[in-house]
C-alpha cells in the first residue's frame, strides 16, 4: 500500500518563487538569462544593509528605509528627509545623450531645477505607460522640472543605440534621454526594476524612490511641495 505524499513545506524565510518578468504591480523584473547588475556596496536609499536591494514598490506599495526619516506622501512614493542627506550620483553613460543637442549633461547643469530621473527602457510597457504619465508633470512644471530619461536596457537588442534614438522618436520623447548600455548609473543607484522614478531636489540630494507606474498623482504633490520649499 502506497503512502500518501506528504505536503511540501516551505523553511520560513525562503523566498517563494516567480516567473521571469513577474513582480508587483507595474513592476518589471530582469529575466534569469540576462544577469541582474551587481549593486554597489554602498548605502543608497532604497537599498537594505551594505547595499541589498530593498523591497520593490508596486501599485500601493511603499519602501520603507530604517534609519532614515521617511514620510509618505502618497501611494507608492515616499518623501526622504533623510537624518544624513544623499547625494545624489553623477549621470553616467557609455552610450552619451539624445536630445541635449549632442553635449553631455551633468547634475551641476541641472542645479536650481527638481530633476526626476525615469529609468526605463523601450521593451518594457510599463515603462511606457510610465512615459505618458509624466507628460502631464513635464507641461505643468516647464519652469521647475526637468525629466531625465535613463536608458537601461534588459535584453541585448535595446543596448543598440540607433534601436533607442529610433525609439525615442516613435515615442515623442523631448526631454534629455542618457544611453547607459552597460547600467553604469543603473547600478549607481541601486535601480532593481523596470521602471523605476528617482526626484532629486533643486539642492541635488535624493528625496523620493518609487517603482511601477501609477505614482503621478504622488509625483505632483511632492513636486509642488519642493516648488514651495525652494522657492521660500
Amino acid at each position: 500500500t502506497s503512502l500518501p505524499a506528504r505536503p511540501t513545506r516551505r523553511r520560513p524565510g525562503l523566498p517563494v518563487p516567480r516567473h521571469a518578468g513577474v513582480g508587483p504591480a507595474g513592476v518589471h523584473l530582469p529575466a534569469p538569462d540576462v544577469p541582474e547588475p551587481d549593486v554597489p556596496a554602498r548605502k543608497l536609499p532604497g537599498t537594505g544593509p551594505a547595499g541589498t536591494p530593498g523591497p520593490l514598490c508596486g501599485r500601493g506599495v511603499t519602501r520603507e528605509w530604517k534609519g532614515w526619516g521617511v514620510r509618505v506622501v502618497g501611494r507608492g512614493v515616499t518623501s526622504l528627509r533623510a537624518r544624513a542627506r544623499v547625494r545624489a550620483p553623477e549621470l553616467h553613460g557609455a552610450g552619451g545623450w539624445l536630445n541635449t543637442g549632442g553635449r553631455p549633461l551633468g547634475l551641476a547643469d541641472l542645479r536650481g531645477r527638481i530633476v526626476l530621473l525615469d529609468f526605463w527602457t523601450f521593451c518594457c510597457v510599463n515603462c511606457l505607460h510610465v512615459i505618458e504619465e509624466l507628460r502631464a508633470l513635464e507641461e505643468r512644471y516647464a519652469d521647475a522640472l526637468v525629466v531625465v530619461g535613463v536608458h537601461s536596457p534588459k535584453f541585448p537588442h535595446e543596448a543598440d543605440h540607433a534601436a533607442l534614438a529610433a525609439a525615442v522618436e516613435r515615442y515623442e520623447l523631448h526631454h534629455p534621454v542618457l544611453d547607459d548600455p552597460e547600467l553604469h548609473t543603473w547600478r549607481q543607484y541601486a535601480v532593481r526594476a523596470w521602471p523605476t522614478l528617482v526626484v532629486i531636489d533643486p539642492e541635488g540630494y535624493v528625496v523620493s524612490v518609487a517603482a511601477g507606474e501609477g505614482h503621478v498623482e504622488a509625483l505632483d504633490r511632492l513636486v509642488a511641495e519642493l516648488v514651495t520649499e525652494h522657492q521660500a
